[in-house]
């Protein structure tokens, strides 16, 4: 045992030991708990955002007020911002995905701010095309093009018009 265990007591240092001995086959079990259980996940998600603020400090940007409802949206100038976990859950599409479109300037630039890390951020429209584009891989190269001249052009509107909303698809 460590230096450190010495303030144990008795159950503590038994509960360590198990631990230690079962513990590929404890993580296992949690794993697949993990992967079945949507509120376990989002529980242990909460979790280690806690631990991580709390070692860190509050990591969210302040260069907007934060919405009560969800603390992770922030509301500029009367717009509404959501981040890129939730736009790539919104749009049914992972968040490299996300990254990776905006890499190779699939879509367009988004908002990047934060403290210390830059952070993309979406507006529920900017969110919209994103569910639209869920195809996109699939899409041939002239499909491609329309829905890049497309966004580029729409990217940054702010107004909702569901006349003006184009299903991409594959094609």
């Amino acid at each position: 045992m460590a230096v450190y265990d010495d303030n144990l007591t008795p159950k503590q240092r038994y509960m360590r030991e198990y631990y230690r001995m079962n513990k590929k086959h404890i993580r296992a079990r949690k794993r697949r708990k993990y992967r079945a259980d949507k509120e376990y996940r989002q529980k242990i998600r909460m979790q280690a955002r806690d631990r991580y603020r709390k070692l860190k400090g509050d990591h969210v940007p302040v260069f907007g007020d934060l919405s009560e409802e969800h603390p992770n949206v922030i509301v500029r100038d009367g717009i509404t911002y959501y981040p890129i976990g939730y736009a790539a859950e919104s749009a049914d599409v992972s968040v490299q995905t996300i990254r990776r479109w905006c890499n190779l300037g699939i879509i367009p630039e988004t908002m990047k701010e934060g403290k210390g890390r830059r952070w993309r951020w979406f507006t529920s429209y900017q969110i919209i095309l994103l569910q639209q584009m869920k195809g996109y891989n699939y899409m041939s190269h002239a499909k491609r093009q329309k829905v890049r001249d497309y966004l580029e052009e729409h990217w940054n509107t702010q107004e909702v018009d569901d006349a003006e909303i184009i299903k991409f698809g594959p094609g």
